[in-house]
């Protein structure tokens, strides 16, 4: 679902339920996916035409959204310190 698809729906909920995630998508493309609903339901509680309970409903789709993807950024990122590890334990093995 593209953010488009997303933008036309005026109800956090209806959102939420149209979304459908492959089992095997990467990482990095579900953090961009997560980035993209931020973004739109940020957007969405920052109009002045919004009523205070779609604003908490779109809060609680952030919330729901960082809170996916906060495991998985933890993730790519002791990903990346591991390749480090492992590239300086190399760069060691190779002065010894």
């Amino acid at each position: 679902m593209e953010l488009l698809e997303l933008q036309a729906m005026g109800n956090p909920e209806d959102a939420l339920k149209s979304v459908r995630v492959k089992p095997q998508v990467s990482r990095s493309a579900f953090l961009s996916y997560l980035d993209s609903v931020i973004a739109l339901a940020f957007e969405k509680v920052s109009l002045r035409n919004t009523t205070n309970s779609e604003r908490i409903s779109w809060c609680r789709v952030i919330n729901g959204a960082v809170l996916a993807g906060t495991p998985l950024l933890r993730d790519v990122e002791l990903d990346a310190l591991k390749a480090d590890v492992e590239l300086i334990k190399k760069s060691l093995a190779g002065k010894q």
